[in-house]
C-alpha cells in the first residue's frame, strides 16, 4: 500500500500519512513512554475489545496502580493518541488502530508487546496454587477452562463473578481477578454487551492444563468417591441377599432367582468416572427400575447446574458445602434451555446433610438415606 490515509480528529489537524510515516509516528510515541507502549499493548492483545473500561481494568492491575490513577492515565492517553491519529474509535467506542494500518501497527508493538505485558506459563501458575492449596485461584482457573466466551442471557464474566463470589465472597472474586491480570494469566475485554476474562494462552497450553486439572480433580474427589460407592455397593449387595426380596422379584417376572438380569434390575451401580468437560466424577445408579445420574464435586457453579446435560434423566449433585445460590435457583436458570420446570435435578450435601430437589424418586430416596440423609426437601421459592 503506497497511498496515505487521513489521520487526526478529536481537534488535531487532518493529515494524509503513508504508511512508513504512520510507522515512524507510533515508534516514536512508543518509544519515549512507558504507559503508551502498555496502552498500545493492550489494544493489540484485546482485538477489539479496547474499550475505556477494559483498558482501565487491565492498566491498573498490570500497573499497580489505583483505579483513579488508572482512569486518568488511559484517558490522557487515549485522547493524545487519538488527537495524533495513532488509534482510532470504533462504532462502540472501541480503541483500534486506523484502517489500512494494521500490519504496520501488528508489527510495531509486536516488537514490545510481550516484554511490557508479560504472560506467566499456565502450568507454572497452576502448580503454584496446587502448593499453596488455593482453592479460589483453582476454581476460576476451572471455570475459565470451562466458560465459553460467549454466553446465553449473560455474559461470562457475569457468571464467572456471581460463582466465584458464590463460592467465596465478592471480594475475592476481584482479588484473584487483578491478581490473574497482573500475572498475566488473563486479559479483561469489554464491547457493547459482551464481557469477558479470557486466558492469554495457545489451545495447546489450555489443553495442558485441562489434562493437569482432570488428575487433580481426580484426586481431590478420589476419597469422597471411594466412600460412596462402598456405601451404595453395600447396600445392593445386601438387597441381592435378600432372599424374600429376590423370589418375589423372580416370581413377578418369571425368572430365575439366580437370574443376571434380575440382579440388574434390583440394582446397579456404576462406580464413578470422570467427566472431562466438567470435571466431576459421574456415576448412574438404578434401583428396582428407577435410574438415577450422579454427579459428585467439591463445589457445584451456577454455570456447572445450569449447563449439565442429562436430561431427561433424573440428577443428583452430591456437594461437600451446600450452594447459596440454591435459595434463588430460579435466578440461576433464568433464560436457560431447557427451563428447569423441565429438569429433575437434586442437590444434597454430604457435610450437612441436607437435601432439594425438583422431583420425587425412589432411587433418589434410598441413594441418600444410604448416606444419612433422610430428608429431601423442595428447593426454597
Amino acid at each position: 500500500m503506497s497511498e496515505g490515509v487521513a489521520l487526526g480528529g478529536s481537534g488535531g489537524d487532518v493529515a494524509l500519512v503513508t504508511p512508513a510515516e504512520y510507522e515512524h509516528l507510533i515508534s516514536e510515541f512508543a518509544e519515549k513512554d512507558e504507559d503508551v507502549r502498555m496502552l498500545l499493548s493492550l489494544v493489540h492483545i484485546l482485538r477489539g475489545y479496547s474499550t475505556v473500561p477494559a483498558l482501565v481494568k487491565n492498566f491498573k492491575a498490570l500497573r499497580g496502580v489505583s483505579d483513579e490513577e488508572a482512569m486518568r492515565k488511559c484517558k490522557a492517553l487515549t485522547k493524545e493518541l487519538r488527537k495524533r491519529g495513532v488509534l482510532w474509535r470504533g462504532f462502540y467506542d472501541e480503541f483500534v488502530c486506523p484502517e489500512g494500518f494494521e500490519e504496520v501497527f501488528e508489527r510495531v508493538v509486536s516488537a514490545f508487546v510481550h516484554e511490557v505485558v508479560r504472560k506467566r506459563p499456565l502450568e507454572d501458575f497452576f502448580e503454584e496454587c496446587k502448593a499453596k492449596n488455593d482453592t479460589a485461584a483453582l476454581k476460576m482457573l476451572e471455570l475459565l477452562l470451562k466458560m465459553p466466551l460467549q454466553e446465553r442471557g449473560a455474559t461470562q464474566y457475569e457468571m464467572l463473578r456471581a460463582d466465584i463470589s458464590d463460592m467465596f465472597s465478592p471480594a475475592k472474586f476481584l482479588e484473584l481477578e487483578e491478581r490473574f491480570i497482573a500475572e498475566g494469566i488473563c486479559i479483561y475485554g469489554k464491547k457493547a454487551r459482551r464481557e469477558f476474562l479470557e486466558l492469554r494462552h495457545s489451545e495447546a497450553e489450555k489443553i495442558s492444563l485441562r489434562d493437569a486439572m482432570l488428575e487433580y480433580r481426580q484426586e481431590v474427589l478420589s476419597t469422597r468417591a471411594e466412600e460412596v460407592e462402598r456405601a451404595v455397593s453395600g447396600m445392593l449387595d445386601e438387597m441381592k441377599e435378600n432372599s424374600e426380596l429376590v423370589k418375589s422379584l423372580a416370581s413377578q417376572m418369571n425368572v430365575p432367582a439366580e437370574s443376571k438380569i434380575l440382579k440388574k434390575i434390583i440394582g446397579d451401580f456404576s462406580g464413578f468416572s470422570m467427566d472431562d468437560t466438567f470435571f466431576f466424577l459421574t456415576a448412574s445408579f438404578s434401583i428396582l427400575s428407577n435410574f438415577l445420574v450422579v454427579v459428585l464435586t467439591d463445589t457445584l457453579s451456577r454455570y456447572d447446574v445450569r449447563e449439565w446435560r442429562t436430561y431427561p434423566d433424573p440428577t443428583l449433585f452430591l456437594v461437600e458445602e451446600m450452594p447459596r445460590w440454591v435459595k434463588d435457583i430460579e435466578s440461576v436458570f433464568k433464560d436457560a434451555y431447557p427451563p428447569l420446570s423441565e429438569r429433575k435435578i437434586a442437590i444434597a450435601s454430604l457435610k450437612t446433610k441436607e437435601a432439594f430437589a425438583n422431583y420425587e424418586s425412589d432411587a433418589l430416596s434410598i441413594f441418600l438415606e444410604r448416606l444419612g440423609i433422610s430428608e429431601i426437601q423442595p428447593f426454597p421459592k
